[in-house]
């Protein structure tokens, strides 16, 4: 196997170490890395998203009069994780679908939401159901509860809350 030696350049030299020193070198560097898609959430985003709605916008819980969930319900109601599907990936076919299993047949909204943890979004999902349905059973405050149950979940998967 022959070897090509690579030849050395001093303009090519003198250009890279005139660019590294320059104030903007580490914007540089930054376009150099790979950024992660902005098509796609964090988990980070998607708790954001979820307290925002519940906690901070006190959004009420997508929820029948049997304890059954919606993703999407009236008045812009919605559970943890219809709040994460976006309009264009949201299908009426999805309801009464868990969480894991929607992620299995529908593969754009698995690759949307692919940098979250599928435990984590099953957690959001059994927070929202769990606290909606006593909210419906026993009359509590589903902001209360569900709050209770976001800052659990912060603190098992090491998230900030967000500021109001």
């Amino acid at each position: 196997m022959k070897r090509t030696k690579k030849h050395y350049d001093p303009l090519q030299h003198l250009a890279l170490s005139a660019i590294q020193n320059t104030p903007f070198a580490g914007a540089l560097r930054l376009l150099k890395t790979k950024l992660p898609d902005a098509r796609s959430l964090s988990t980070q985003m998607a708790f954001d998203r979820v307290y925002r709605f519940f906690v901070t916008d006190g959004k009420q819980p997508s929820i029948q009069s049997n304890g059954l969930c919606n993703y999407r319900g009236e008045n812009d109601s919605r559970c943890a994780i219809g709040v994460l599907i976006p309009n264009n990936l949201y299908s009426p076919f999805m309801e009464g679908v868990p969480v894991i299993e929607l992620l299995k047949s529908y593969p754009r909204l698995r690759d949307y939401l692919r940098r979250i943890p599928r435990r984590f979004l099953a957690a959001l999902q059994h927070a929202h159901d769990e606290t909606a349905k006593a909210f419906l059973a026993k009359g509590i405050s589903f902001r209360d509860l569900i709050t209770d149950e976001l800052y659990n979940i912060a603190f098992q998967y090491h998230l900030y809350i967000p500021r109001s």
